[in-house]
């Protein structure tokens, strides 16, 4: 078995702003392609949210703020867990691709504040279940005039084989249902903290 991991740099990356769910998709799709041969690999896709669909996220390259603040309704990273390192891929970042975990919790995550309409929570779900699963005709970028608020990608909708629209389902961090783990910003950090 291989050792070395294998991964696109951000340039190499299928991207289209605002569709953080699916660029993400994609990435995963690639990383794992490459590295069916590495052992000990792991890799999961990460929504971020909360009930009031308002999240704060440092370092993103959208923001008009010096410290890079945007609050997304939800927004979506890829980990990676190899030799005992944690990787965090997101496209939407200013910070280095990858980003250490660390640097990336500190930099980008940071503490929840004393709002609690502003915690954060995460649904962590293995890559590979990612790719089968997600499913997304992107009716939520569709206005009530079906004129859409960000250009779509210019590849067909990513559909699984029910071809049912199921990202709410991702985004939700409801517990009921079957895409992954949800975690509060702190049992966030110490799963993957634990791995080091």
């Amino acid at each position: 078995m291989d050792s070395t991991l294998k991964f696109p740099s951000k340039k190499e990356c299928i991207y289209t702003s605002c569709y953080c769910e699916e660029n993400i998709w994609h990435l995963a799709k690639n990383i794992l392609s490459a590295n069916k041969n590495v052992s000990e690999f792991k890799c999961y896709v990460t929504f971020v949210s909360n009930s009031n669909k308002c999240v704060p996220l440092w370092k993103q390259k959208s923001s008009t703020h010096d410290d890079g603040l945007v609050f997304w309704d939800y927004h979506v990273f890829l980990l990676l867990d190899h030799n005992n390192k944690i990787l965090v891929f997101d496209l939407d970042s200013s910070l280095s691709f990858p980003a250490t975990f660390l640097e990336y919790i500190n930099e980008a995550i940071r503490d929840d504040n004393h709002q609690s309409k502003y915690n954060r929570y995460f649904r962590v779900i293995e890559a590979k279940k990612y790719l089968l699963k997600f499913s997304s005709d992107r009716r939520h970028m569709l206005n009530e005039n079906d004129q859409w608020l960000m250009q779509p990608p210019t590849y067909p909708p990513i559909l699984n084989k029910d071809q049912e629209h199921n990202l709410s389902c991702f985004i939700s961090m409801d517990v009921s249902n079957e895409y992954g783990q949800i975690y509060d910003l702190e049992n966030f950090k110490n799963k993957f903290f634990q791995t080091h």
